[in-house]
């Protein structure tokens, strides 16, 4: 499900609206946006004024506007405003079905009559509301009976926790949970990231939470998902620490717990603990050990590489990735389609999507049921998913290149081209620009003044003088189109 799912029909028009304008960068036509967004002008026109007046309310400064010229309309801001935060704030947090659902969480088993007096709405408004979050919580296998979620209680708390995780829900820690994350990293001998603890205490938060209320809970771990720390490195680890703080013996939470931080990514790949954890799980053949090899043997047919090409930072990215659908059911995105699209078009090359296609196509043609109805029921996932790990594929394989200057101009105005050239590359590939040396190997050499192509260099690039903008933009591309785009044309 995606934030949206959560808000009346008005406010999805009104976050893909903000969405469109902020990804826009310029105006957009008053006629084109009613088109996209399947509502008339006078509609357009209302939710245009509905978010000068809440942009007012979020940013009483004016660092961000809506400006509506009558045939367009653009979103500006002077400064900095996370148009995520102002639609998560503005939308979601004040949707009734965002409070519904928090309601339960703090009052489970709550009346009817109580949860209709909490949001301030009838009894047959409520009824109504049910049924449309109804499949919101399908999609996680729950369901919402006399006032409470039921459905596996690692369900639950995993549902908790990416709802919380998306709306910024204050989730605070506590001096017992802060303890124990200190006494797991101990005993781990990893240090958690900020964002890694902020996960681990919010679902710990949850957890802690839930254990105290009267619950309905159905405290079973599938199968599948017990083998990925039984006889492994890390259960034992975990046990230790609840039982040195929480005084909890009940196995269900220490492997709730294992499940969360196996499953939701909390580790880098570069810790003992990983390396020990990954030669235990491949050992022990697991299920998911089993639908990683699968999908990592399609890279490698998509990219036409061998395994010692693949490091192992992208296999445990793989296996973040497939964890969590594999341990859960459902996600939170706030990665929508608008976003999907974007990035596509702007931050992925189109070899990238074509190799995204291949080994999609492989995959549903694979032999293991399990890896097929996994791919299929979690596509948009793995769809954005893969785009990254080619992504961090073509970074893995880059190289440092080297660009040499060889100019009549003088030091001052072959500082100034460097600096020129340096800055188109700011945020981009590892280029090194120097004065060109005779013997020496480049990538490329710029030069104003040689009458043939360079021998000790891949490519040669005349430019007049300081050369003008498109010259630039042409060495930006060259780079790009050899030794960036190049990469995966060549493994496709």
């Amino acid at each position: 499900m995606l934030k949206e799912d959560l808000l009346d029909k008005s406010e999805r028009a009104l976050t893909r609206l903000i969405e469109k304008l902020y990804l826009a960068e310029h105006a957009l036509s008053k006629q084109q946006l009613a088109q996209e967004l399947q509502v008339s002008q006078s509609t357009l026109n209302r939710y245009s004024q509905r978010h000068q007046e809440d942009l007012q309310v979020y940013e009483p400064t004016h660092s961000a506007s809506l400006i509506d010229t009558g045939m367009a309309l653009q979103f500006t801001t002077k400064g900095q405003l996370s148009v995520e935060q102002f639609i998560i704030e503005t939308y979601v947090q004040k949707s009734i079905n965002y409070r519904l659902l928090v309601l339960i969480y703090q009052q489970p088993g709550v009346s009817m009559f109580n949860l209709a007096n909490g949001l301030n709405i009838s009894e047959a408004s409520l009824y109504r509301r049910l049924k449309q979050i109804r499949p919101v919580l399908a999609e996680f296998k729950l369901t919402v009976q006399n006032g409470q979620l039921i459905g596996s209680e690692l369900q639950v708390r995993y549902f908790y926790y990416c709802l919380f995780g998306l709306s910024g829900y204050s989730v605070a820690s506590t001096p017992a949970i802060h303890d124990f994350i200190h006494c797991l990293q101990e005993e781990l001998g990893f240090t958690f990231s900020k964002s890694a603890r902020r996960h681990v205490n919010r679902w710990l938060q949850i957890s802690n939470r839930r254990a105290r209320q009267s619950v309905i809970m159905d405290a079973t771990i599938p199968t599948h998902i017990r083998e990925l720390y039984q006889n492994n490195v890390l259960y034992g680890k975990v046990q230790h620490c609840f039982q040195q703080f929480f005084k909890i013996t009940r196995p269900f939470e220490v492997e709730s717990l294992c499940t969360m931080l196996i499953s939701l990514a909390v580790f880098n790949s570069k810790n003992q603990i990983v390396s020990r954890f990954s030669l235990i799980n491949r050992k022990n053949q697991t299920g998911l050990n089993q639908i990683v090899r699968s999908i990592e043997a399609e890279f490698f047919t998509a990219l036409k590489i061998t395994s010692d090409e693949w490091p192992f930072e992208l296999s445990k990215f793989l296996f973040d990735i497939c964890a969590r659908p594999y341990c859960f059911n459902g996600t939170i995105s706030s990665f929508d389609q608008q976003y999907t699209q974007y990035y596509e078009t702007t931050v992925f090359s189109a070899n990238v999507g074509q190799l995204v296609t291949v080994i999609h196509d492989r995959l549903m043609k694979s032999s293991r049921p399990q890896l097929r109805n996994l791919i299929q029921n979690n596509w948009l996932y793995f769809d954005q998913s893969f785009h990254l790990v080619l992504r961090e594929f073509q970074y893995q394989q880059q190289r440092e290149i080297f660009i040499g200057l060889d100019t009549s101009l003088n030091a001052h105005l072959e500082r100034i081209l460097r600096e020129e050239l340096e800055q188109q590359f700011r945020t981009d590939l590892n280029v090194i620009v120097m004065l060109y040396q005779p013997g020496y190997a480049y990538d490329l050499v710029v030069t104003n003044t040689a009458t043939r192509a360079y021998d000790d260099a891949d490519h040669t690039y005349w430019i007049a003088n300081l050369g003008n903008q498109s010259d630039i933009k042409n060495i930006h591309d060259l780079i790009h189109q050899n030794y960036y785009d190049g990469l995966l044309e060549r493994h496709s």
